[in-house]
C-alpha cells in the first residue's frame, strides 16, 4: 500500500470512529520496565578510554551515536582523546573504533559529543520530538558501573523548570551512566544523563533536556527519528501519527535516492 493509499486509510478509520462515538486517545501509556529495556538496551554502548568509561547510545542507522563531552576527555580535561584512544562496545560486546568526533556544542555549552562509528546498524533510540518531559513522568536510565554493564535504573521526573538546559530527575544513576539515555514510556529518549550530585541531596541527578539536544543535532544536520520504539498501550491517533511519520522519511530517502540518481546520470 502506498503512502498515500495509507494515510487515507487512517483519515478514514479516524473519522468513522468518530462517527460511531468510538474515541481515538486511550489512558496515559502503560509503563513497562522490562519492555522499554528489551527494545532500548541494544542501542545502548560502553565507551571505553584510557581515563575510564562511560555510556552513549546511537541515534540513527549510520553510526552516529551521542555521549558526554567530559566521558572522552582526557586526564587534563583540556582536550578530548583522539578517536584512536576511544573503543565502543555494543550489547553484543563487538569492539568499534571511532572514525569521526563531532562537538555539536552551541551556545547553551551542553556537555554532549557525537562520536562515528563504522557501522550501518537498526539499533538506536528515537529522540523525544518535543522540548519537554513532565513532571512525575516516570522514565528509565541504561548504562555501566563499576561491577556491571547495561544496567536499568528506574525513576521519574522531579523538575523542568529551575534549569534551562537540564531536567532534574530522582532516578539512580552512577559515574558509568555519563552520556546515557534516560528513557520514558514509548522508548523514546527524553534526557541525556549527565550530572549527579552524591553529597547534595540523596538520588538527585541531572539530564540533559531533550529538545536541547535536537536543537544541536539540527544545527549540525544529524539526523536522528522520535518515532515511538514501544507501541503497546498507544492510542489509536498515536499509532497512526508514527505511522505518518514513517511515511515521510520513505519519502525522503525515496527522494534523496531519486536525486543522487539524477545527477549521477548527468555527469
Amino acid at each position: 500500500m502506498t503512502a498515500v493509499l495509507r494515510n487515507q486509510t487512517q483519515i478514514f478509520r479516524a473519522i468513522a470512529l468518530l462517527v460511531l462515538g468510538i474515541p481515538i486517545c486511550s489512558f496515559a501509556q502503560k509503563f513497562d520496565a522490562t519492555a522499554i529495556y528489551k527494545k532500548a538496551r541494544q542501542a545502548v554502548v560502553f565507551i571505553s578510554t584510557p581515563k575510564g568509561f562511560g555510556t552513549g547510545f546511537f541515534i540513527n542507522k549510520n553510526g552516529w551515536l551521542i555521549t558526554n563531552n567530559h566521558v572522552i576527555e582526557s586526564e587534563d580535561e583540556e582536550r578530548t582523546f583522539t578517536p584512536k584512544d576511544i573503543i565502543v562496545f555494543d550489547y553484543s560486546k563487538k569492539k568499534y573504533s571511532v572514525s569521526e568526533i563531532k562537538n555539536v556544542t552551541n551556545q547553551d555549552s551542553l556537555d554532549i559529543i557525537l562520536l562515528k562509528v563504522d557501522l550501518k546498524t537498526e539499533n538506536f533510540l528515537p529522540i523525544l520530538p518535543y522540548d519537554e518531559a513532565e513532571v512525575g513522568e516516570r522514565v528509565v536510565a541504561i548504562g555501566h558501573t563499576k561491577l556491571s554493564t547495561w544496567t536499568q535504573s528506574e525513576g521519574s521526573i522531579s523538575n523542568t523548570e529551575q534549569y534551562p538546559n537540564y531536567l532534574q530527575i530522582q532516578t539512580p544513576t552512577n559515574h558509568g551512566n555519563s552520556g546515557g539515555p534516560l528513557i520514558n514510556a514509548k522508548g523514546q529518549v527524553v534526557g541525556v544523563v549527565t550530572l549527579t550530585f552524591q553529597n547534595y541531596m540523596e538520588n538527585t541527578n541531572f539530564a540533559i533536556k531533550a529538545g536541547k539536544l535536537r536543537r544541536a543535532l539540527d544545527d549540525h544536520a544529524i539526523k536522528y527519528q522520535t518515532n515511538p520504539i514501544i507501541l503497546e498501550g498507544l492510542s489509536l491517533s498515536e499509532k497512526d501519527e508514527g505511522q505518518i511519520d514513517k511515511d515521510r522519511e520513505q519519502l525522503n530517502l525515496d527522494r534523496e535516492t531519486l536525486e543522487t540518481g539524477t545527477r549521477e546520470k548527468r555527469f
